[in-house]
């Protein structure tokens, strides 16, 4: 069971979460918090598996309080789930070390799968939010940056993609290569870097080439 804190100032969205998040069996709440300060410390306390995080807060909003859980509980894996696809959220999501960033319209289904994703390790951005996420790579801050790191011209493509939040079999269908070929070139791209791991690398372009605080 994935020991769960959802924060929302929303009560009605809070109990809708939770009931869809534990009918799926794989999920336990544990905790509910209707304010930034209470979602930081109630994860303190709790050092839950995962924290869904509303965008917005009266008192403290969602970057202030992703940072805070942050410097604090490592191990918990931090959603945002939000209506807002504003690429300016979705970029200060990221930086702050949010390893999902979800919105609010997808299926019940599909949005179940991604908060598993999320658990598992994985960067997941809602349906669409690739491709923002990607002009934001491709912008001109990052590319001094990555050729300082050495990196070749494949592992730049791979990189791109990784930020985008493709797969490796995603990204050995676009550019035509073995899935395998894929995980060679993340593994050596990732060394050269100095990262651990697909978020880290995925923060590393937003950041222009420098860590995060989680990093």
């Amino acid at each position: 069971m994935t020991r769960t804190v959802v924060a929302d100032d929303h009560p009605i969205f809070r109990c809708a979460a939770r009931d869809l998040i534990e009918s799926s069996g794989a999920f336990r709440v544990v905790a509910e918090a209707g304010s930034g300060r209470e979602a930081v410390d109630l994860t303190l306390a709790l050092s839950p598996d995962l924290l869904l995080l509303d965008l917005r807060f009266g008192d403290m909003d969602s970057i202030h309080a992703l940072q805070a859980v942050r410097e604090a509980c490592s191990g918990t894996r931090v959603a945002i789930v939000t209506a807002s696809r504003d690429p300016t959220h979705l970029q200060s999501a990221l930086r702050a070390g949010a390893d999902g960033y979800l919105t609010t319209d997808a299926e019940p289904a599909l949005l179940l799968k991604q908060l598993h994703r999320v658990v598992e390790g994985h960067l997941v951005l809602g349906d669409g939010l690739g491709e923002s996420l990607a002009r934001s790579v491709r912008a001109d801050h990052t590319c001094e940056a990555v050729e300082q790191a050495g990196l070749t011209a494949r592992e730049r493509e791979i990189l791109r993609r990784i930020a985008a939040g493709c797969s490796n079999a995603r990204i050995a269908d676009e550019l035509l290569i073995a899935e395998s070929t894929v995980k060679v070139h993340v593994k050596h791209l990732l060394a050269k870097l100095g990262l651990h791991s697909r978020v880290e690398a995925a923060v590393w372009c937003l950041n222009g080439g420098r860590r995060s605080a989680r990093g």
